[in-house]
């Protein structure tokens, strides 16, 4: 039998690529003139090649990722770490004074109303602080929190004067008691009383010692604007007239602060008396009265305040004879003697004077005088405590004042208070 081979096929003939013509190299862009010019990675077993000159189709079939201009740094060798989601290689780690994020962000000093600011290593009195334990203070010492953390006394430094008042809105209640010793001509320009024997008493005085109880609340939105209200209880003591008792003239005040520097600060004032008391019986005056005017407030150090007021009072709907206008300026200093963090000691010291322009008044025979520019002035000592509870009741400052006239025109003879002021937010 015959043993037939099988054929064989030969293989396809397969037409060699068409070549494109190279491309210069002047042509081809940057990253790929740097990628050619890079040495091949050869294996260590095999030796290595002569190095030849690129052609353009090498390069184009290459096609290397971009690189990006500049010079470039190898990663450090080590161990890989995993990073917190969200977080940056090579950052540090957040601060406890970092915001969120590991953002930081910035510490605002205190305003004028912060006193020594908080900012020297302490808190801000009460029970956050750090240990304060207890500092005298000379007058006029210039340096802040001495011992490295202020205490409640650089809080209500500011706040202390009694009969004048602060240029910095704040929130609190008070409550205050005055006793008045021999007020001379009461009816003077219908500025205590009405005119004897129209709207006021039937009887003229010598003088007449009087008490008040007022109520008193604040309300501040922020540091910049209060809103007051007072509430008096009256009782007199006149010679010829009966004593009596009961509500006297309520008034509403706001305050606005107009500029908050770091020394100085400036408040308008306007107050608004409101007949409300029995001018009949020696509680009230019988009318309208408003006051407008200034405060002013300049920190002289953390320790030591500087105060001053100018205030118009004039009636409304009152006799246009008998009443008349009264200018009030003052000037006060408050200073910390003593602070630790829960306790407090501020003395004060207040000069306050008046100007009454004209009007009249009824002399002890019942004679009605010409007011012709009288001038008044007294001068004021006084102390404050202010104490932190760390309860429900907070910060709690009282004290008492007193009030000497020295001029021979005068209100009164002298005058004394007692305060007592409950603080809130």
């Amino acid at each position: 039998m015959l043993q037939l081979a099988p054929p064989q096929l030969a293989p396809p003939q397969i037409a060699p690529p068409q070549s494109a013509p190279p491309v210069p190299l002047s042509q081809l862009p940057d990253f790929q003139i740097r990628a050619a010019q890079m040495p091949a990675a050869q294996p260590p077993s095999s030796p290595a090649p002569a190095l030849q000159p690129p052609t353009a189709q090498m390069l184009l079939a290459r096609q290397p990722a971009p690189m990006p201009p500049g010079p470039m740094t190898a990663a450090p060798a080590g161990p890989s770490e995993e990073l917190p989601p969200g977080s940056v290689p090579g950052a540090t780690a957040p601060s406890v004074l970092d915001g969120p994020g590991g953002i930081a962000q910035p510490i605002f000093a205190q305003t004028l109303s912060s006193g020594c600011g908080c900012g020297c290593g302490g808190g801000c009195g009460g029970s956050d602080g750090d240990g304060h334990k207890g500092t005298w203070y000379g007058f006029g010492d210039a340096k802040p929190c001495q011992d490295g953390g202020g205490g409640l006394g650089h809080e209500r430094v500011m706040f202390a004067l009694f009969d004048m008042d602060s240029s910095q809105p704040e929130s609190d209640l008070r409550f205050q008691f005055n006793a008045v010793y021999h007020e001379k001509d009461p009816d003077r320009a219908e500025f205590f009383w009405a005119e004897t024997g129209i709207l006021g008493p039937k009887l003229p005085e010598p003088f007449v010692n009087w008490q008040s109880v007022d109520t008193s609340l604040e309300l501040a939105s922020g540091k910049s604007f209060s809103l007051t209200t007072e509430i008096p209880l009256v009782l007199v003591d006149p010679i010829n007239n009966p004593n009596t008792a009961g509500l006297g003239d309520m008034s509403i005040t706001t305050k606005t602060v107009l500029l908050n520097g770091t020394d100085w600060q400036i408040t308008q004032y306007f107050r608004t008396y409101m007949p409300t008391g029995d001018a009949m019986k020696g509680l009230g005056d019988g009318h309208v009265s408003l006051e407008p005017g200034f405060l002013f407030q300049y920190r002289w150090s953390p320790e030591t305040y500087y105060h001053g007021e100018l205030k118009y009072w004039f009636p409304i709907g009152g006799d246009p004879a008998f009443g008349g206008q009264v200018l009030r300026y003052g000037f006060g200093i408050s200073h910390l003697l003593y602070e630790n963090d829960t306790f407090a000691a501020i003395p004060t010291l207040e000069f306050v004077g008046w100007t009454v322009f004209d009007g009249m008044q009824t002399s002890p025979q019942g004679i009605p005088q010409m007011i012709d520019t009288m001038g008044i002035f007294n001068i004021e000592p006084g102390i404050r405590f202010a104490s932190d509870t760390g309860g429900d009741l907070g910060v709690i400052d009282w004290g008492v004042h007193a009030s000497f006239a020295v001029t021979p025109n005068r209100w009164y003879n002298s005058a004394l208070m007692l305060e007592i002021r409950f603080l809130f937010q």
